[in-house]
């Protein structure tokens, strides 16, 4: 049966505080997944079931784990598709960022399309067994980091990230010619940075 598990230490800081707070709050894991985890005993602390009312403390071990039926979306079904163009720029045990290259698209839109960089993300998982869970995208003729989950159950925290903006973006854009004064220098910025904020970082 396939399960995805997360394990973590509470640093020698930590401020004690029921397990349910820790998991909404701290961590971002959404109520229905904590009531999940809660109807099938499947957190341990320090290698035992505890409710999640139970107050955890500095350096208890946590384990959480998930399965698919806590999920409406649990597997990606990506086509893998070679993993000879994939550009890691970063990799955790749930966390991937890799560099997607203008012209190629970000993930397929078709049952068994293959050739986007999510295809290729999925062939260079494969052998570990796991599967891309995308969680930003990019336009095709645009090149960039595109951060990818591993498992579908820090899904949640990490677009939570995005949303409250903890995950930073900056995008570049290059142009042909030159500006014929300061004043349309500066137009022109500014009319870059209201199209970029308008289209929610997208060209």
């Amino acid at each position: 049966m396939t399960q995805w598990q997360l394990t973590a230490t509470l640093p020698a800081d930590f401020t004690a505080k029921p397990l349910r707070q820790l998991l909404t709050q701290d961590w971002w894991l959404p109520k229905h997944l904590v009531f999940s985890l809660k109807r099938g005993q499947r957190v341990l602390v320090n290698g035992s079931y505890r409710p999640v009312n139970f107050d955890v403390l500095a350096g208890d071990r946590l384990q959480l784990t998930f399965v698919p039926e806590d999920f409406d979306h649990p597997f990606s079904n990506v086509d893998p598709d070679s993993a000879a163009t994939v550009a890691v720029l970063y990799e955790t045990a749930d966390l991937l960022v890799v560099n997607k290259t203008p012209g190629s698209k970000t993930h397929p839109n078709q049952p068994g399309e293959v050739g986007t960089t999510l295809n290729h993300v999925a062939a260079y998982l494969e052998p570990k067994g796991q599967q891309p869970y995308i969680l930003n995208r990019l336009d095709q003729e645009t090149s960039g980091a595109l951060l990818i989950a591993k498992n579908p159950a820090v899904v949640p925290p990490l677009v939570r990230a995005i949303k409250e903006k903890q995950v930073q973006r900056t995008y570049l854009t290059w142009v042909h010619g030159r500006f014929n004064s300061d004043t349309v220098r500066l137009r022109y910025q500014l009319d870059v940075t209201l199209k970029i904020s308008e289209n929610g970082g997208r060209w």
